[in-house]
């Protein structure tokens, strides 16, 4: 049987990834075909949450294709690749050739990088929307009545954030392989995408850190709701560690016991000078601060103690009532005495 002749440009086998000839060629359902090595390598490379796409089209598949070698085109291809160099071993580059040639490679390098950035690009912009996805979801939580499904929310979304992590080829090594001469900074193609990505880690980070600092608040209103203790042990749940502040101590009293014992001695100590230490009123602050319900026994002797809490910038220097415990409304006073009873003071009023 006589073999026909079939007149065919070589440029309609070259595979869109590597620019060469097929090698051991595939056809995807599109139509489009690979080299088998090179789709796999882009499909492994992109594996965008179960999607695939032809590099040549970007139609989609899904689940992957199970791709199998084309054997009719394999034989085409390999018949034309020995036509070809048949042909160029009786052909010398003539004036022009060169240039063409050293354009093409340009034009195939541009083409490989831009391929390979259109698919980090699309990994990109999945990732911004995913961003987009939880501020969405924590917005919709600052209006919700469940505090308790409030805050295990909160706390699911921000464990569940990462740093976006991509996998993509290294650009300037394959720059240098392909082309010495040829140089590009990829960081250009995606400036405006870091950008978008920059801005909305920063909002979620804020947002976050925003309802973070609410969540003690959130605690102490959720505490408010509960019973309140009447026992010892049911108070012992609520029990603060606390330790006197040597640096707030007045110079007429005395600290002992690893700061857990304070005594009045009318004797003005050696105490060094600083910020914090009160100069007019003989009292004592806890190195400790506490918030929400507390609880804390003391135990005294003498003719009386002043049990008092107050807030941490109380005024320290002078002697106003802003300096003294129960004078003001930045602290309350408990006065316990052998010889009368228990009173408090707040802002002057003694009950």
């Amino acid at each position: 049987m006589a073999e026909a002749n079939i007149s065919v440009a070589q440029d309609q086998f070259i595979c869109p990834v590597c620019l060469d000839l097929l090698k051991d060629p595939v056809t995807m359902h599109c139509g489009h075909c690979f080299c088998k090595v090179c789709i796999n390598s882009c499909w492994d490379q992109e594996n965008t949450y179960g999607v695939y796409r032809c590099p040549k089209c970007r139609a989609t598949f899904h689940p992957r294709p199970d791709i199998r070698t084309n054997n009719m085109l394999a034989i085409v291809v390999e018949k034309l690749k020995t036509e070809f160099q048949a042909a160029a071993s009786h052909c010398y580059a003539g004036p022009g050739d060169v240039e063409r040639g050293a354009w093409r490679v340009e034009c195939e390098v541009w083409s490989r990088v831009w391929s390979r950035a259109e698919r980090l690009r699309e990994q990109l912009e999945q990732e911004i929307a995913d961003l987009q996805r939880r501020v969405t979801e924590l917005e919709k939580l600052k209006h919700t009545h469940d505090d308790l499904h409030y805050l295990q929310e909160i706390k699911v979304l921000v464990s569940g954030h990462r740093s976006p992590k991509f996998t993509r080829p290294d650009f300037q090594s394959d720059l240098r392989e392909d082309s010495g001469s040829i140089t590009i900074n990829q960081h250009r193609l995606f400036d405006g995408v870091r950008k978008s990505l920059s801005a909305l880690n920063k909002r979620l980070e804020e947002f976050c850190l925003e309802e973070l600092i609410k969540i003690p608040q959130h605690v102490e209103d959720l505490q408010a709701l509960l019973p309140e203790p009447k026992s010892r042990d049911e108070f012992l749940q609520y029990f603060c560690d606390l330790t006197l502040d040597p640096n707030t101590v007045h110079d007429e009293l005395i600290l002992s016991e690893n700061n857990r014992v304070v005594m009045y001695s009318g004797i003005k100590q050696q105490y060094s000078d600083h910020p914090e230490r009160f100069d007019s009123y003989s009292q004592v602050l806890s190195k400790e601060s506490v918030r929400g319900r507390c609880y804390w026994e003391v135990e005294w002797s003498g003719d009386g103690a002043f049990i008092s809490v107050s807030y941490k910038d109380i005024s320290r220097k002078g002697c106003d009532d802003e300096c003294c415990f129960g004078n003001s409304n930045q602290s309350w006073s408990l006065y316990c005495s052998s010889s009368c009873p228990l009173s408090f003071n707040h802002k002057r009023i003694i009950t």
